[in-house]
């Protein structure tokens, strides 16, 4: 779908935004463990 170097460019970004996912995720996990607790 995309050109070569266009999707160069996006997969950073695709790394970045499912790092942040990943952050708020295990976030969300601990306070839940938290609660639990």
């Amino acid at each position: 779908m995309f050109p070569p170097d266009l999707k160069h460019f996006l997969q950073p970004w695709e790394l970045v935004l499912r790092m942040k996912m990943r952050n708020k995720w295990s976030e969300r996990l601990l306070q839940y463990q938290k609660e639990l607790l």
